[in-house]
């Protein structure tokens, strides 16, 4: 019969496996274990006979492998613009030309590496490969390429049977429109009457009349492809138009309906999430006139 004993350390285990026989003399055992990550053990003495006197001379020696870097070379960065990285979710860093950046963290042999973008550049995609693997005798070394993305152009189709958003890809040279892939897509509410879209062109916002909502947008770089990121209440009924400042760091919604208003709000620049920070009544509107329909800001932005 088998009697197993186990000790642990952190995900590893080792097991003694003793086998008996009818003599305990001719007992059997077994050391089975396995190696912790960017760790090298080694058993000794690890099988053998059970005598009359506690066994002492099995022995586990793990020593540290050596450690690498991971080094990115970054191509296609146009501008000054400049995206960020991120090593295994801790260090980041932010590249701002067409360079070799290294991580300063160093990972033991036979430990996996992860690299993700986690900002993008205004206007394109980088992407890192391979973005992940497993460190091997050598320094690791991948590549970041970006792109220019796509232009797109998008209509609010204001319409209580439609609600909906069509995005077209543009030609640079002839300009012509070229509807994208699941276009038109739901504009997520009632009567879309209004789009802007980011200065980053990562984001688009759409106020939906009926709903007294503003739909916020990720836009895929490559596709155009428009994801749900967010609604938020307009501060107001019948939200008519939505201009964003330079920076894309405020946005302003008129509102139409039972007292015309202009509500302002902070945008996020990651997630394009709206929050709300005053409202402010036009002077001389009378309530449910319906004329005042646009705001627009000037480019400083103040």
């Amino acid at each position: 019969e088998a009697d197993l004993q186990q000790e642990r350390s952190g995900d590893c285990g080792w097991s003694i496996g003793v086998i008996e026989s009818p003599s305990p003399a001719t007992c059997e055992f077994v050391l089975i274990g396995c190696t912790p990550a960017g760790q090298n053990c080694v058993v000794g003495s690890g099988s053998g006979s059970v005598a009359s006197a506690n066994i002492t001379s099995v022995t586990v020696t793990c020593t540290t492998n050596p450690t690498r870097t991971v080094t990115a070379t970054v191509t296609g960065l146009e501008g000054s613009t400049s995206f960020s990285a991120q090593l295994n979710g801790t260090e980041t860093f932010s590249a701002t030309s067409n360079a070799n950046f290294s991580f300063t963290t160093a990972i033991p042999e036979g430990v996996g590496y992860a690299v993700a973008v986690t900002s993008q550049p205004t206007f394109q995609t980088c992407t890192a490969t391979p973005a992940s693997g497993t460190v091997g005798g050598v320094n690791v070394v991948i590549a970041i390429n970006c792109t220019r993305n796509k232009l797109f152009a998008l209509a609010a189709n204001w319409s209580v049977s439609s609600n909906s958003i069509s995005v077209y890809e543009v030609n640079e040279s002839s300009g012509g429109l070229t509807p994208v892939a699941s276009s038109p897509f739901a504009s997520g509410g009632a009567a879309p009457s209004s789009i802007v879209v980011n200065d980053a062109g990562s984001h688009a916002y759409v106020t939906n009349s009926n709903d007294g909502q503003v739909a916020v947008f990720a836009i895929n770089g490559a596709t155009g492809a428009l994801t749900p990121a967010g609604s938020f209440a307009a501060g107001g009924t019948f939200p008519a138009s939505i201009v964003l400042n330079a920076t894309s760091t405020a946005a302003y919604v008129v509102n139409e309906g039972t007292a015309t208003t202009v509500t302002a709000f902070d945008v996020s620049a990651t997630t394009g999430a709206m929050t709300q920070i005053g409202q402010y009544d036009l002077a001389g509107t009378p309530a449910g006139a319906l004329t005042r329909r646009t705001v627009a800001v000037n480019p400083a932005g103040t």
